[in-house]
């Protein structure tokens, strides 16, 4: 089955994310890469399928899309201020895994992500069998099924809720074009 989207789209749906949130320290390439795997993990533990096509490797610093890495390693460790050339995120259940991707995961500093990826039995084997080795999504999705899922407690009344609430926002948003981007938030409660 096809993915839902490219690296980086989802790389400028979450650069974006901590841009409007003048709480947050912005999203370096270290954390991006962090985000991005587990934006994939969790997708595929609650969906079966791939967000992104680009393989996810293990490398020293813990999971990384190769891609995405050299698109932004110009910026060095300085935050990644925008990105050229995306396209939004249109499936909704793409965009629920990254909402709870950013929320779940986003407030941690790439430091402890790099920590915490270096603690996952999918980076682990991958590094162990070589370094930049592949990183299965098949065992990617296995074990955030058995380990993610039950943590992050996304017990099926709150996906649903939560799901129901994205549903019922689109909808409005449909009947009523000139509401915001904003509106549309606050009306998630997000």
């Amino acid at each position: 089955m096809k993915a839902v989207t490219r690296a980086h789209d989802v790389s400028a749906f979450i650069v974006d994310w901590f841009a409007k949130d003048e709480m947050s320290d912005l999203v370096t390439n270290l954390k991006l890469q962090k985000l991005l795997y587990f934006s994939q993990g969790l997708f595929g533990a609650l969906y079966d399928r791939r967000l992104f096509d680009e393989s996810i490797e293990a490398w020293d610093m813990g999971p990384v899309v190769p891609d995405s890495y050299h698109e932004f390693k110009a910026c060095g460790r300085h935050p990644i201020e925008t990105v050229e050339g995306a396209i939004a995120i249109a499936d909704k259940e793409a965009e629920i895994a990254l909402r709870i991707t950013c929320e779940k995961f986003g407030k941690y500093s790439a430091g402890y992500l790099v920590d915490l990826t270096h603690t996952e039995p999918t980076w682990i084997g991958s590094y162990k069998r070589a370094r930049s080795a592949e990183i299965a999504f098949e065992d990617m999705t296995q074990h955030f099924k058995e380990y993610w899922l039950p943590k992050l407690d996304l017990n099926d009344e709150y996906k649903d809720s939560f799901v129901a609430r994205v549903h019922g926002a689109f909808e409005s948003a449909q009947k009523a074009p000139e509401q915001s981007a904003d509106d549309l938030l606050a009306e998630l409660n997000i």
